[in-house]
């Protein structure tokens, strides 16, 4: 079952002590601090396509911005495609989020080496390179 969002729904949060928006629309999501005009969205055609992220920030930004380690490791594939796993810990807990990494690419193998491409055989001449058969 499926309801149409015709309209925007607007709910007040807390988060940490913090007063803010949440915008819920035909478009996506905002999330605006009280007392201000911009806040973090997201798209929903971001969350489908993945890659095209478009919130201001990535994943580790939290960890960095809050100075704690942050680590991402090999996790598997999906499609052919590399996916990871983050592993984050309190400040200055350093070895132990390294060590919790190491642990889980111990258990969990699944690392593959790149894979090299074949050369296009581009020898510097780009209008020669064009034309050779």
């Amino acid at each position: 079952m499926t309801t149409a969002l015709d309209k925007p729904l607007r709910r007040e949060i807390l988060i940490e002590d913090r007063a803010y928006t949440l915008t819920i629309d035909p478009n996506g999501l905002k999330l605006v601090e009280k007392g201000r005009r911009n806040g973090t969205e997201l798209a929903w055609r971001d969350l489908v396509n993945g890659d095209a992220w478009n919130a201001g920030f990535s994943s580790s930004t939290p960890a960095a911005v809050a100075g704690y380690p942050h680590v991402t490791v090999p996790a598997g594939f999906v499609h052919g495609l590399p996916m990871g796993v983050s592993f984050v810990a309190g400040a200055w807990q350093d070895g132990e989020v390294l060590a919790l990494a190491h642990a889980f690419e111990l258990a969990q193998p699944v690392r593959r080496p790149p894979r090299m491409m074949p050369s296009l055989g581009y020898d510097g001449d780009a209008a020669a390179s064009a034309t050779a058969p």
